[in-house]
């Protein structure tokens, strides 16, 4: 299970060379999903593969993993039921981890259904919840 790393760079003066593919492990048995990397990160100029393996009940189902984060340097390939591998290119300093310092926000596809996973950027914002109801 391979995956070429997408070479592009908007600079022609920068030559992106292969990284070591960083491994995730998604344990997931109904409800209970466990992530060992979330969200995902990738250093300025990662050129090379993520692979999520996942263990436990669930499988993946197409595409696998979906990155809600615009313009996500990621390109998704769904190896089997088990095996979700993404290639990465960040050749774009808007896109580096300096610029989303909580990672890239993504949605496990499942048999059981999507799961959102990675920071949510809405919590530190959101409203106190109400004082309970005295009666």
């Amino acid at each position: 299970m391979s995956v070429q790393p997408l070479l592009q760079a908007s600079d022609p003066c920068v030559m992106l060379q292969a990284s070591p593919p960083k491994n995730v492990t998604v344990t997931a048995n109904g409800t209970n999903i466990g992530i060992s990397e979330n969200p995902v990160s990738v250093p300025w100029l990662y050129a090379g593969t993520i692979v999520f393996t996942l263990s436990g009940t669930d499988t993946f189902q197409d595409p696998g993993i979906t990155f809600t984060t615009p313009d996500s340097p990621f390109i998704v390939s769904l190896t089997d039921e088990k095996h979700c591998v993404v290639t990465a290119v960040n050749d774009n300093p808007a896109l580096t981890i300096l610029n989303f310092p909580n990672g890239f926000q993504y949605t496990l596809n499942l048999l059981s259904g999507n799961k959102l996973m990675g920071f949510d950027p809405t919590v530190e914002n959101d409203s106190p919840p109400p004082p309970p109801i005295e009666d």
